[in-house]
């Protein structure tokens, strides 16, 4: 190995064919490395460092430094201070700040290749450029951009922006208001702690507002959800069959084109499917493990055949045009008197209203029987009461004959047992 040693002086250091090391020091140093696996190590002050060909390490070091990989796989490491850091062709390693605590705001590229990028702290930009690569922001407002290919995108703290581009991708906000765009392919998105905005793009995508996602391996591959933290989210799923899910707060969720699946969780949501046969869900059971979860929602379908599900919490509910389905599977999701859920666009022959024995909780009671009764109140019955230019569905879910469930639709006064099904 031979040694290139500089001086406190701005120097121009050459590495030869082989396995080099070249050390700056002091001054702006300019080092190049040639072929070989070498490394440079730039010091003090701003320097330019170019591996060349091999498997290289770059240490920039103190100062705002330029650090280019070069082919083959390498490790640039910016150190302290405003870095560039490029890492070529090859599969290689970017770290925005070295050991030590100093931090500045960084630049890393990852090139061709698949490429992991660790911003550190200060407020980065990360680019995978193509390949399957992983960025990681760590500390600080950063920016991340995944490029083309399978990428892992990971905010950490802070508001950040993350863009996963072409290819299926796993990306997570971490903590802060973040915003977040998948792009095409098939893209799971976490929101993580805070206020965020998240778009799925194109293709079929999975959203999750408030949650984190469990990488092992660092594989895109290797992904599961977990709940974690709370904020007020944005979710538009965009083109594709998409999976929304609000989680905590209170959340608004659009589903877009093509038939997605919405689920509010907890707080008070507003769900709008878009066009598509949607299904939507106000609340979640609570024997999903996440606990329990109830709010005031707001469901719109829009156009195709929509499943509409408000959950616990006093609801509203707009089917939209085309042939849509409300359904209830508990008499607590609606309550008698201002606790009733409110349907404002039932289409009498089109529409139809649900009663179903899905598993909910085991502390409410799920239906067990029910039959249409008409107009009369009727043990374990299903009957209507038309009142002031709306209709009134009641039902009876404990056999007293006194409704315990009653949900108002609104401007129908003709009502039949055609509107009405039973899955019991």
């Amino acid at each position: 190995m031979a040694n290139f040693i500089g001086t406190r002086l701005a120097d121009l250091l050459r590495g030869a064919p082989g396995d080099d090391l070249l050390k700056g020091l002091g001054g702006n140093d300019t080092l190049l490395g040639h072929d070989g696996n070498d490394t440079l190590e730039g010091g003090d002050a701003h320097d330019l460092l170019r591996g060349g060909r091999g498997n290289d390490s770059l240490f920039g070091g103190w100062g705002a430094d330029t650090l280019t990989g070069g082919e083959d796989d390498d490790l640039l490491d910016g150190g302290a201070g405003h870095d560039s850091l490029d890492g070529g062709i090859g599969d290689d390693t970017l770290r925005g700040d070295g050991p030590g605590g100093i931090h500045g705001n960084d630049t890393l590229s990852g090139g061709e290749g698949e490429d992991v990028l660790y911003g550190g702290r200060g407020d980065d930009l990360l680019q995978g450029d193509a390949g399957d690569d992983q960025l990681y922001g760590d500390g600080g407002h950063d920016t991340l951009l995944g490029g083309d290919g399978n990428d892992l995108l990971l905010g950490g703290a802070g508001h950040d922006v993350l863009r996963g581009g072409l290819g299926d991708d796993a990306i997570e906000g971490g903590w802060g208001n973040d915003t977040i765009t998948g792009g095409d392919g098939y893209d799971r998105i976490a929101g993580g702690r805070g206020d965020d905005l998240i778009e799925g793009g194109n293709d079929d995508d999975f959203l999750l507002g408030d949650a984190s996602l469990d990488i092992v391996g660092g594989s895109t591959d290797d992904v599961t959800r977990e709940k974690l933290g709370e904020g007020n989210d944005t979710l538009r799923g965009g083109e594709g069959n998409d999976d929304l899910h609000g989680m905590y707060g209170n959340d608004l969720l659009e589903g877009g084109n093509d038939d997605d699946l919405l689920v509010g969780w907890d707080g008070n949501d507003t769900l709008l499917g878009g066009d598509g046969d949607d299904e939507m869900d106000g609340d979640i059971p609570t024997d999903s493990s996440f606990g329990e979860h109830k709010g005031d929602d707001l469901l719109r379908g829009g156009a195709g055949e929509d499943t509409l599900w408000g959950g616990v919490g006093r609801d509203t509910l707009f089917g939209g045009v085309d042939a849509d389905e409300f359904e209830f599977i508990s008499a607590a999701e609606s309550r008698p008197g201002n606790q009733r859920d409110i349907i404002g666009d039932f289409e009498v022959g089109i529409d139809k209203l649900t009663f179903d024995d899905d598993e909910y909780d085991p502390e409410i009671p799920a239906w067990t029987t029910l039959e249409w009764a008409g107009t009369t109140a009727t043990a374990n019955g299903v009957w209507i009461v038309v009142q002031d230019g709306n209709t009134l569905v009641r039902a009876d879910a404990d056999g007293d004959t006194t409704h315990d469930f009653e949900v108002e639709i609104r401007g129908v006064t003709n009502l039949s047992e055609d509107d009405f099904l039973f899955y019991l």
